[in-house]
């Protein structure tokens, strides 16, 4: 492989969430085109006026095809709040050992020019706020929050909760879960769509952002 006569490191960083944003347009699109085939299935079957489904001998039914049909469109519904929680972890899983990955290549730079480098692994929030200083990479206002918000919903800790709560009606107003705001646990927090913008907003403005002139201009 051809060496490069300039540092890829905020390419990298940014490059990966344009990926992960990518991912996730395509998979909510397969199941929002799924659920919209099974919608106008629904309709025509409503509409057609004649049953399809499995009856008893006394002729109660067990099931019919527009209640199947409605339980598909229902769990699809679930599958995509799954997978924008999911998502939310996977980016702060990809900002996290960026971060990590450029302390570290930082510290071994350092090192090796025999000056005190800062190259532990990074663990709190407060480490990795250090560590943005220390690599002058930008920090957005909102780091805190959408850190606490990761954290919860990969460890669903009450602690975290209570950390993340005095965020929510400032940053994620449209946020709704079930339960009292005391006690919440992860898998009942409804992530939207700009819930996602924003977050992939805030992770990709923690990092590097210079890359090299012209790149992006090339077709991949």
């Amino acid at each position: 492989m051809v060496a490069l006569p300039f540092d890829f490191d905020a390419y990298d960083f940014q490059n990966g969430f344009l990926v992960l944003r990518g991912g996730i347009t395509a998979a909510l699109g397969g199941i929002e085109s799924n659920n919209n085939a099974l919608k106008m299935k629904l309709t025509e079957y409503e509409e057609g006026g004649l049953f399809e489904g499995q009856e008893d001998e006394d002729g109660c039914v067990i099931w019919s095809l527009d209640q199947l049909l409605q339980h598909k469109i229902e769990n699809n519904m679930l599958a995509s709040e799954e997978l924008r929680r999911g998502f939310v972890i996977t980016a702060f899983h990809l900002w996290e050992r960026s971060i990590q990955h450029l302390n570290r290549k930082a510290s071994r730079n350092a090192n090796d020019a025999g000056c005190e480098s800062g190259g532990k692994h990074l663990q709190s929030f407060g480490d990795f706020e250090k560590a943005l200083k220390r690599l002058h990479f930008p920090m957005h206002a909102n780091l805190r929050p959408v850190y606490l918000l990761a954290t919860f919903l990969k460890h669903d800790n009450e602690r975290h909760w209570v950390e993340l709560s005095p965020f929510l009606d400032k940053l994620f107003p449209t946020i709704t879960f079930e339960g009292s705001i005391s006690k919440v646990d992860a898998a009942s927090l409804r992530i939207t769509d700009d819930h996602l913008n924003m977050i992939f907003d805030v992770l990709s403005r923690s990092g590097p952002q210079e890359t090299p002139a012209g790149i992006t201009d090339v077709a991949l």
